[in-house]
């Protein structure tokens, strides 16, 4: 049996919303072609997927959602209705049985619809097990780690999970066209080995990694999503990204892409709120955590 195993099929390709949706499933070959390219598969460690019955959705989502999200795949879902069952909004899902899911992400305040704030901390059965984390707009890579760390590891450490699932957004970066922070591939490097050290501290080894959000899907998703597999297999590629793959898509590619896996030190302008913003993250880390740091005083 292989210790990781990569879900991969040419089929994504054939789901798609329309040519200019920034939801585009081009990102996801492009990603497996960067990991094909430097020789990070072995035999057998590439599985189709299979579709999912409705009994297995149902393990973690309710009826009305399921039906809600089938009749929008048939486009008779109305507009008003999908946002009662957060169907395109950011939102920490949470069910029972679940230990606890927690979501890192730019503040409301400047993206539709607005939710995903510290108050918000589950429904139902699941209250008290959402943990939301809302960045201030332009956070950079320090104040994003030192708020993922934190956050994620004090966490699990409260709940000692049995499995990590990590949702892997890659539109924290710079260049994502949807939100406005400032982070670089420095964050998309850590990520994945604090997840990975997590894994083997609480789950033995278990961890399901799945992509996210990310629409800059030349320059940012391949890298980011290539980081998490590489992360598992131990494998650490020289800073060159490799050229047959630049030479490959460089043509097709809507910009001009990344001559490495790291990121410039000059990438943006000077960021003039710094300190203030990253005093803002630390309180509002504070804030998520307040729940589990006073049961842990009263124990």
């Amino acid at each position: 049996m292989k210790d990781s195993v990569f879900i991969f099929s040419p089929s994504y390709q054939t789901y798609q919303f329309h040519q200019d949706h920034p939801f585009n499933q081009l990102r996801v070959y492009v990603t497996y072609d960067l990991l094909n390219t430097v020789g990070a598969f072995e035999p057998g460690e590439t599985i189709a997927p299979r579709i999912a019955t409705e009994a297995e959705l149902a393990l973690v989502h309710t009826g009305d959602y399921i039906k809600a999200v089938q009749l929008a795949g048939a486009g008779k879902l109305p507009a008003a209705e999908s946002e009662n069952y957060g169907l395109g909004t950011e939102d920490t899902p949470v069910f029972a049985g679940m230990h606890e899911a927690v979501s890192i992400h730019e503040t409301g305040r400047y993206l539709f619809p607005g939710t995903g704030q510290v108050q918000e901390r589950g429904h139902g059965e699941g209250y008290g097990y959402a943990f939301n984390i809302p960045l201030d707009a332009f956070t950079e890579d320090e104040s994003f780690l030192e708020s993922y760390r934190t956050a994620v590891s004090e966490i699990a450490e409260f709940f000692k999970p049995d499995v990590i699932l990590s949702q892997n957004g890659a539109d924290a970066h710079y260049y994502d066209p949807l939100t406005h922070l400032c982070t670089t591939m420095k964050i998309y490097e850590e990520i994945p080995k604090l997840a990975h050290e997590l894994a083997h501290t609480y789950c033995n080894g278990r961890w399901i990694a799945v992509g996210g959000g990310g629409y800059d899907i030349w320059r940012v998703v391949p890298r980011a999503w290539a980081r998490i597999w590489l992360e598992m297999k131990g494998m650490k590629p020289e800073d060159k990204m490799p050229e047959k793959w630049l030479k490959k898509w460089g043509k097709q590619a809507s910009v001009r892409l990344p001559a490495n896996w790291s990121d410039p030190v000059d990438l943006y302008p000077s960021i003039p709120r710094k300190s203030e913003i990253t005093e803002k993250n630390a309180q509002t880390v504070a804030k998520a955590l307040y729940p589990i740091r006073s049961a842990k005083r009263a124990t």
